[in-house]
């Protein structure tokens, strides 16, 4: 008995070692739910919401980053969402909308992967009347979708901006250390792989025009206004029309997430004898990709 209790107390230890922290965020609420019954489904989801292998973030701290942020609570953005979890230091952030058609509740989650932005589970319920039972159920299922199986070897969650250098630009913004090791890929593919960690074109724009450039022969070195810098490698460009590779060692290609029309996106282009930033058949070529932290 009590080799199975040791045993029960060091698999629970090495559990809590590898924890996730997750951060369940307001739901919001369409013109047909009421501030109370959003409010109400918001917390009891929050009550019963525990997937295993995860930390939950008390709900005083998410205020506080929503409030220092000028965010409004019941009305974030996918993007200001993940801005809190990265401030929180978790690996997910939960957030959900309720409406209400014909009598009936509709609650819809999503659990965001605070790295790569994108959804790690979804789940969904409609009911009607007392919502409590439902609402368990639907936090039960999420929970197991990203629930951590005891044993299961978890990286302990990192400071998302830790590959991030702070250049002390006018904007906040903050530059990867490193390109993606994607090496050169499509417009579509970058934007969908990597949505609005893909740098705008007046993000761009700001990088060319409140640093200063430095050519090293093999790319650009780029120093903020207080002092950090980044390198940007020379990786040249993948032509699709005529399948080669073109300028890998004398010249730069980085796609913004911008678009120009149908058939054109924004994208930072060097060589040097300097920086632009211009636009190119989206369709054509393939290029390299630096992310952005806000």
């Amino acid at each position: 008995m009590k080799k199975v209790f040791l045993l029960s107390m060091l698999c629970l230890a090495a559990l809590t070692m590898n924890a996730q922290k997750c951060a369940v965020l307001e739901f919001r609420g369409a013109q047909s739910v009421s501030v109370s019954d959003v409010d109400g489904i918001s917390e009891m989801f929050m009550t019963y919401f525990h997937p295993a292998g995860y930390t939950m973030v008390e709900r005083a701290q998410i205020d506080k980053v929503i409030s220092e942020q000028g965010f409004q609570r019941s009305s974030l953005t996918d993007a200001q969402a993940v801005k809190v979890g990265r401030i929180l230091n978790v690996s997910k952030v939960v957030v959900g909308k309720v409406s209400r058609l014909g009598g009936q509740y509709q609650v819809d989650v999503r659990v965001v992967d605070v790295e790569s932005g994108h959804d790690a589970a979804t789940e969904g319920a409609t009911f009607s009347g007392d919502y409590r039972t439902n609402v368990r159920n639907l936090a039960t299922k999420l929970a197991g979708q990203i629930a951590i199986k005891p044993g299961t070897t978890v990286q302990p969650s990192k400071p998302a901006n830790q590959d991030y250098v702070d250049l002390g630009l006018p904007s906040g913004t903050k530059w990867k250390s490193t390109n993606e090791d994607c090496g050169h890929i499509s417009y579509n593919t970058a934007v969908k792989k990597y949505g609005f960690k893909l740098p705008s074109k007046e993000q761009f724009e700001e990088l060319k025009g409140k640093c200063s450039w430095s050519w090293t022969g093999k790319g650009y070195r780029v120093t903020g206004p207080n002092g950090n810098s980044i390198f940007l490698p020379a990786a040249g460009r993948h032509d699709v029309y005529d399948n080669r590779d073109y300028g890998i060692g004398s010249r730069g290609y980085y796609w913004s997430t911008t678009s120009e029309g149908e058939k054109y996106a924004w994208d930072l282009e060097f060589s040097s004898n300097g920086v632009s930033v211009t636009y190119s058949n989206q369709y054509n070529y393939d290029f390299s990709v630096r992310l952005v932290q806000d």
